[in-house]
């Protein structure tokens, strides 16, 4: 499981678009134990990654992950600075939003106030890379909801 995050993660990077010898800070979300962190630090790059479960960013913590790790639902938003972030990763964490555990949480919602928020974070030209076809696997209708959102935020979504 750990190589198929790996390679999933150094996909995401290479999809970034990057230029060569050029440190970056980059957002990893649903950062999870850092295992995507890794990547991106054995690359060059500073990071900083947002999970919703503090027992996995205790794991990144105790595995003293170059990044920082910060508690987050991220169906609440990115709490950053406009033009903080070089470019976004997410490695299986997006498609959680498609799930509601409270009569509050309203997936087309959550996912459209990640991704305005995510767009905001983003430097100008920067960059989105995802797997967002595990959404397109669990729902139909979420994936065409989620296509919809990308477009209305403008966020260049590389999948």
């Amino acid at each position: 499981m750990r190589d198929i995050q790996r390679t999933m993660s150094e996909r995401a990077l290479e999809l970034l678009a990057l230029p060569d010898g050029k440190r970056a800070l980059l957002l990893d979300i649903g950062c999870g134990s850092g295992l995507s962190g890794e990547v991106l630090s054995d690359a060059g790059h500073d990071w900083i990654g947002v999970d919703i479960s503090p027992a996995m960013l205790n794991v990144a913590k105790d595995q003293e992950a170059d990044g920082d790790v910060v508690l987050l639902d991220i169906g609440h938003g990115m709490p950053f600075r406009e033009s903080t972030f070089d470019g976004a990763i997410s490695v299986s964490a997006v498609q959680w939003l498609c799930n509601s555990n409270t009569r509050e949480q309203v997936p087309y919602k959550r996912l459209l106030t990640l991704f305005q928020t995510l767009y905001a974070t983003l430097r100008r030209g920067s960059r989105y890379a995802s797997n967002h076809w595990l959404i397109c696997m669990a729902s139909r209708a979420i994936s065409h909801i989620l296509i919809i959102i990308v477009r209305q935020c403008r966020v260049p979504v590389l999948s």
